[in-house]
């Protein structure tokens, strides 16, 4: 059985229009290449209307969204992750959570004794996850999204800023995000994951702990815009999933607005035998 996915950065400094149009292209993409699902960053505050027209256009594409600037009252709201999935995928089980990983940098400045509105600056960091039950062919999936701090590709004193050690929260992140996968991923239980990870795919010593980005896998490594930065990755004990194909559209191919450019990936899966 085969499933196509995307990773979308998007930017949350563009116009209220430009937001618009680059959503409205994705989720037009999304239809025609029938995207199982689709998982993204820089929807969170400061994004202008990039919530709410995920949820209307990815809504009017028949995708169930899980955005949670828009969909929680909780400490997630601050977060810039979102997920979409077909919803003629998600038979049952439909559960979404926010894990946080790495504190806000005006608390992590706080506890250097630096005002709080240094740069560079994020609100709370973690895992954006989603949770259910598909066809019988696939079973149970689990997703989970996140973004990583920036200059902190690589362990040492690069890494520092503002006293606060960007390398050592990621890593972190990294951990949180293997571990949920480990424990959600059991039996015949399927785990994915995509973010964008702010360090590059071939070149840096992070990973994510039981997982292997489509990059390692197929050993083809693409600039996402800044980098091989943008990772889509499956858990390594699902012997049943093989990924087969990594494309990354610049701008001359698909052009969007924000500075990122959609990545799509491609898995075989085996299906669930008895069904």
């Amino acid at each position: 059985m085969r499933i196509r996915v995307a990773h979308a950065s998007l930017q949350f400094g563009d116009t209220d229009k430009q937001h618009t149009a680059d959503i409205t292209k994705i989720f037009e993409r999304a239809t025609d290449r029938e995207y199982v699902w689709i998982m993204g960053t820089e929807t969170g505050p400061g994004a202008g209307n990039t919530g709410e027209e995920l949820l209307r256009i990815g809504r009017d594409a028949d995708y169930k969204l899980w955005i949670p600037i828009e969909q929680t009252k909780g400490a997630g709201r601050s977060t810039d992750c979102w997920i979409a999935v077909r919803k003629d995928l998600v038979v049952s089980g439909w559960e979404t959570n926010f894990i946080p990983a790495i504190p806000s940098s005006s608390q992590l400045y706080k506890e250097q004794g630096l005002k709080p509105d240094l740069n560079p600056r994020w609100g709370p960091k973690g895992l954006v996850t989603a949770e259910f039950t598909s066809t019988p062919e696939l079973g149970d999936i689990n997703l989970v999204v996140a973004h990583h701090l920036t200059k902190g590709q690589r362990k040492g004193p690069e890494s520092i800023m503002r006293g606060v050690d960007h390398w050592k929260w990621n890593e972190k992140m990294d951990d949180k995000i293997g571990e949920w996968l480990a424990a959600k991923s059991k039996g015949k239980a399927l785990g994915f994951a995509s973010m964008d990870r702010n360090a590059s795919d071939r070149k840096n010593p992070a990973s994510i702990p039981g997982a292997t980005t489509l990059g390692d896998e197929l050993k083809k490594y693409e600039n996402t815009g800044h980098g091989d930065i943008d990772w889509i990755l499956s858990v390594d004990k699902d012997s049943r999933v093989k990924g087969t194909n990594l494309t990354v559209l610049d701008d001359k191919e698909f052009f969007l607005n924000m500075d990122h450019f959609l990545v799509e990936g491609v898995f075989n899966i085996e299906p669930l035998k008895n069904v």
